[in-house]
């Protein structure tokens, strides 16, 4: 049944006449066979343009110590390891598949530099599907005692021991490219049914929220791994990080699909299991059409129970995964394969990032010449977990970020959880480091405060600064801080868990129950309160805190903010009621930005008002009973005119730089 065997060597084997005749008709069978394939190879890869690329994403999300890293180690059939390093930010992991249930295969240098060749001899190798037929066999017995070599194809290069005459350094080239052509074909037939995927491994640390709403994406599929012993033991915590992350899959990648896998399930009993499910299945009911069963014989779970110590139910999980993947329909998406030859350059770079110009200078030697092709590429490479292309705004589309696993480390070198994870693995040590640069007290400003100085940002990514610190502050991941005697920013997501304490004025809410107030939203809202507050004459220093802030919005007095996750709200505090519908409209139009540049159209909220007892009410009751100070005359009800989320500033894809002088 072998195909491919072309020579054979026998040497001191009894084997009768008529096999060896049936040996040498199959492996001259072989041989023209192999011969024509590899002709139509050549044939249809001149003419090939596109073909489907086999490529998908898995990103694997959940809470903190859930096991995700094990999980994923189990799937690629690792040993298991009681002790795992917790994820920082998230690790990015490039396998290979088969769609057979074995264990999945990395690529251990990552995305190499021959996408191209591969992508066209799959498609062509789609294309070639030569039938055979096995002739009958009858016994008659001789020794043979000399090798037996078959004839082999011309393109292999003689069998015979007399080397044949060469012209030198150009038949050497030409031996050369044919070899490389060959072991292309040979490459691809292996291949021809082969998977890639980028493994997002996400940290699930509160802290690092903010940080995966870049790299959320439609083209891939989900793996939520939860511990399934936390759903008995902390129902409301458990179901809190489950409703978090089934929300922000629906409000980032709308259109993926998601599988649910539980940890931890060696030692639970059916029942317990079926109690799991219960209060899974209470959690999930609105996300239910994307997500795939448990539809094992003798199970009807919505999760998949599993234990990466003991690897049981890791092989139903890994078929059900690749099932799911060859089923979506970007898998069979007609690429270009021009576009696989600039992806191959690409790789190929010394730089971590590039400018769109220069991707798009790279692009023209293949004949992709427009801006528009050149766009459409790199949003499919982004949506692939290729590479880091961000469009919400023009200056961030002018960056093409080649390396994403060099871009998540560079960004989790300040946004971490100070309690787990640490430069180096010796505490002691890490500490001599900063010591030993003089960079202690900005280690601890940025760990109580949430305040990086310049000096440390720079020891951090060195000769990478400036690209890092234009690419956060753009992304609102942190923002300028102009309150201290030394040029600094403020990093949100590291601020403390205080609250401000003493508030007044008029009050106003962002309601967000309706669908998700995702964490991360009100640290970015932070940033730009923060930069508002910085461009007003004489304001006082903002004060910050993870949940809660006090800023000076100058000449329209001092702005209280708070979120409330469990209630998902984000609640107002105008000091001055005179100026309570400006501040409002353009709170409202800081967070319209956020939706329009991060977190997408599906971020919705209802505006509630307070009226004269007190009490918060609708956007209508206000507007009808003109409530003051927020209807107060008739310019200013038509100014607040009823959307969808009640912005009138700001307009989609400008830069921050525009948007603050608007509000100004």
């Amino acid at each position: 049944k072998n195909k491919s065997l072309v020579e054979l060597e026998l040497k001191e084997n009894y084997i009768s006449d008529t096999y060896m005749s049936a040996i040498r008709a199959l492996l001259d069978r072989n041989k023209r066979m192999v011969k024509e394939e590899h002709r139509k190879f050549k044939e249809v890869t001149k003419k090939l343009e596109k073909a489907a690329w086999n490529r998908s994403k898995l990103m694997i999300i959940g809470q903190g110590r859930a096991g995700k890293t094990a999980t994923v180690r189990a799937l690629m059939g690792k040993d298991f390891m009681k002790r795992l390093d917790s994820t920082i930010g998230a690790h990015l992991t490039q396998i290979k598949t088969w769609t057979n249930n074995e264990a999945w295969d990395e690529t251990t240098d990552g995305l190499l530099p021959h996408n191209a060749d591969t992508f066209a001899a799959q498609a062509v190798m789609a294309e070639l599907a030569l039938e055979d037929s096995n002739p009958p066999v009858q016994e008659t017995w001789s020794k043979q005692s000399k090798p037996i070599v078959s004839a082999m194809p011309k393109f292999f290069g003689s069998t015979s021991t007399t080397p044949k005459p060469t012209d030198g350094a150009t038949s050497a080239k030409k031996k050369d490219a044919y070899k490389y052509d060959i072991a292309k074909f040979y490459k691809a037939k292996k291949m021809r049914n082969q998977i890639e995927m980028s493994i997002w491994d996400y940290g699930g640390q509160d802290v690092f929220y903010t940080l995966h709403h870049l790299f959320l994406t439609n083209f891939g599929v989900y793996l939520l791994v939860f511990r399934s012993t936390e759903l008995l033991a902390n129902e409301k915590e458990a179901k809190g990080y489950l409703r978090f992350w089934l929300n922000s899959v629906a409000m980032h990648a709308s259109e993926a699909k998601i599988i649910i896998a539980g940890t931890f399930a060696e030692d639970l009993t059916k029942k317990q299991l079926k109690k799991i499910n219960k209060r899974l299945e209470s959690v999930a009911r609105s996300h239910l059409k994307r997500i795939i069963p448990n539809n094992t014989v003798g199970r009807e779970f919505l999760f998949f129970p599993i234990s990466n110590k003991l690897g049981t139910g890791v092989d139903d999980l890994r078929y059900h995964l690749e099932r799911v993947i060859r089923m979506q329909p970007y898998l069979n998406r007609q690429v270009p394969i021009k576009w696989m030859k600039f992806l191959d350059l690409a790789v190929k770079e010394k730089h971590k990032y590039i400018t769109f110009e220069r991707a798009r200078s790279m692009a023209s030697k293949f004949d992709i010449s427009s801006k528009s092709e050149v766009s459409e590429m790199l949003k499919l490479f982004h949506e692939l977990g290729v590479v880091v292309y961000l469009t919400a705004t023009s200056a961030l589309s002018r960056i093409v970020v080649i390396k994403p696993g060099w871009l998540i480390e560079k960004i989790s070198l300040v946004i971490r959880d100070k309690s787990l994870h640490h430069y180096v693995k010796d505490e002691k040590k890490e500490m001599e480091d900063f010591e030993r640069a003089g960079l202690m007290e900005d280690l601890n400003m940025i760990r109580s405060k949430g305040i990086a100085s310049v000096d440390i940002l720079a020891y951090f990514w060195k000769e990478h600064y400036q690209f890092m610190v234009d690419l956060m502050s753009r992304t609102l991941l942190m923002n300028k801080w102009d309150y201290g005697d030394e040029e600094a920013y403020v990093v949100p997501s590291l601020l403390d868990n205080d609250t401000i304490k003493d508030t007044q004025g008029v009050k106003a809410a962002l309601d967000f129950s309706e669908r998700f107030l995702p964490n991360g939203l009100f640290q970015r809202l932070l940033c730009l309160a923060v930069s508002h507050s910085s461009r007003q004459e004489s304001t006082k220093s903002p004060e910050l805190h993870v949940s809660s802030a006090m800023v000076d919005f100058g000449s329209k007095g001092i702005v209280y903010l708070t979120c409330d996750l469990d209630k998902e709200r984000i609640s107002i505090q105008i000091a001055e009621p005179e100026h309570a519908l400006k501040v409002y409209k353009m709170i409202s139009a800081m967070m319209d930005k956020i939706r329009q540049d991060v977190m997408g159209a599906s971020l919705v909220w209802k505006p509630l008002l307070q009226n004269k007892s007190g009490k918060l009410v609708s956007f209508e009751v206000a507007k009808s009973s003109k409530l003051k100070p927020w209807f107060q005359n008739q310019s200013a009800s038509t100014d607040m005119q009823l959307e969808n989320n009640y912005v009138t500033d700001g307009a989609a894809g400008i830069g921050l730089d525009s948007f603050l002088m608007m509000l100004d």
